[in-house]
């Protein structure tokens, strides 16, 4: 069967592309809704099968099509990965299921994981979840160490709230409260700076409407 112009996007886009391009720009896993339906069956096997093969970036394209088929394989690598192929397995599983089982695992990432950077993927995908236990857990990483987390934990607050998710420097004063690093607290607690952030972001949004979920 001879292949789209599409066809070719999708397998640039997820296996072609270097290594480091896939990381900075991330994957538009949008080219697979523009598949023949036929492409589209052969796609899904493909991205299982790099799944398989400890693949990271076919979670994003297989939870974007809902893959069912990808469920049995997603939930045996679950067990087994750790840090951001945890992180992006169990939020594909939540895309696909929806019904909050896996939403724990990104809070546990969340909060536990002692990489700054897997910190900040759990927080990046929370933004997807409007629940409550949610909300807490970013308000609560609000306060992390890492400026990053706290970066990324608030502009996931943004969108749970239907406000634009890369935003938070245009809130300077809660924007300057969150840079603010460690090392120039000189002795003091920088729990301070991080909490009146957070006090900051509630008032901000307490009027606010949340995006329904699922």
């Amino acid at each position: 069967m001879k292949k789209s112009p599409n066809w070719e996007i999708f397998m640039n886009e997820f296996f072609e592309r270097n290594s480091y391009m896939q990381w900075h720009d991330g994957i538009d896993p949008s080219v697979l809704l523009q598949l023949s339906k036929e492409e589209l069956a052969e796609a899904e096997d493909l991205l299982i099968e790099s799944v398989k093969n400890g693949g990271m970036w076919p979670t994003v394209g297989l939870a974007t099509i809902k893959s069912k088929k990808a469920i049995p394989v997603f939930k045996e690598k679950l067990k087994t990965s750790k840090g951001v192929l945890k992180i992006r397995i169990a939020d594909a599983l939540e895309n696909i299921e929806g019904a909050g089982d896996y939403i724990p695992i990104l809070i546990e990432e969340l909060r536990e994981n002692p990489s700054p950077y897997d910190r900040l993927k759990a927080a990046m995908n929370l933004g997807d979840y409007s629940t409550n236990i949610v909300i807490e857990a970013l308000y609560d990483a609000l306060l992390d160490s890492d400026y990053l987390v706290r970066y990324h934990s608030a502009n996931s607050l943004l969108k749970i709230h239907n406000m634009r998710p890369d935003n938070i420097s245009k809130y300077e004063k809660i924007f300057q409260n969150l840079i603010e690093s460690e090392e120039k607290f000189q002795g003091r607690d920088p729990d301070e700076k991080y909490t009146l952030a957070a006090n900051q972001m509630k008032d901000l949004l307490k009027n606010k409407t949340k995006k329904s979920y699922p």
